[in-house]
């Protein structure tokens, strides 16, 4: 799997940008959520989809740490 960069919008209005591993999508009320663990913050994060406005496949490859589910 490769890993992404993605530029994207935060609830206080910045932005930010994380090189991340992409895990699953998941449907709820509000929109489409997109999981993913942050290599920035070493944890898991999750972003609304209308909320990335970039993304970018990086050549470097990851071992999932759970399974991924797309």
């Amino acid at each position: 799997m490769n890993l992404i960069r993605l530029k994207a919008k935060k609830i206080n209005g910045s932005y930010t940008e994380r090189v991340c591993e992409p895990y699953s999508f998941r449907e709820k009320k509000n929109g489409t959520i997109f999981h993913f663990f942050c290599r920035l913050r070493n944890d898991w994060r999750s972003l609304r989809l209308d909320n990335i406005f970039l993304v970018e496949i990086l050549e470097e490859k990851y071992d999932p740490r759970e399974i991924v589910e797309f």
